[in-house]
């Protein structure tokens, strides 16, 4: 953990977080729909991806797996070992370098210590779940419910701890408004 907290100190100010935020822009508005609507086309039919499904029954992978063509499992998989490799480093230090201008830059009490090394946790969980959909993917159309299952428990975790990162935000953020506009020490 002494790297990442170095990497975020030493990176954490406006001029990373404006680019940060730009590259977190495209990936989001621009490549990875661009992705989605690809493997759309290429299943001939809307289906979505599992990255986006959180809570899904190991039958509701398969059923969605199952819509797709072998055209749309290859990109599906290039995608997952590439652009989404790249986002969730982009949008953790985004959220982690944000989370540290709040509570440490801004004099925001944090509710715990260090706030700002948690979104490196969504980034992990969505890595595993990465590999469990390549792997789903690439064993397809064998079907493992033990893959399935873990597969929906890390997008269920990353959700979650994405949850928990957007709420910290939220938190600081109003704390920091208070703090300003109040013109009292927080505490």
């Amino acid at each position: 953990m002494g790297s990442l907290d170095h990497l975020i100190r030493r990176i954490a100010g406006f001029k990373w977080l404006i680019i940060l935020a730009v590259s977190f822009g495209i990936f989001a508005n621009l490549i990875l729909p661009d992705a989605e609507n690809h493997i759309n086309r290429l299943s001939g039919k809307e289906v979505g991806v599992l990255d986006l499904k959180s809570g899904l029954h190991p039958g509701e992978v398969y059923q969605t797996v199952a819509q797709y063509t072998p055209q749309a499992i290859h990109y599906y998989r290039i995608i997952e070992l590439t652009a989404d490799v790249v986002y969730p480093i982009i949008y953790t230090l985004l959220w982690a370098v944000g989370l540290f201008l709040i509570f440490e830059g801004g004099g925001v009490k944090p509710p715990f210590g260090k706030v700002y090394l948690l979104p490196f946790a969504t980034m992990l969980f969505d890595y595993i779940e990465n590999i469990f959909i390549v792997v789903i993917l690439s064993l397809y159309p064998n079907e493992y419910g033990f893959l399935a299952y873990a597969c929906s428990a890390f997008t269920l975790l990353k959700w979650v701890s994405l949850l928990a990162t957007s709420l910290l935000l939220l938190y600081g953020l109003v704390m920091l408004l208070w703090k300003r506009v109040a013109g009292k020490p927080e505490g």
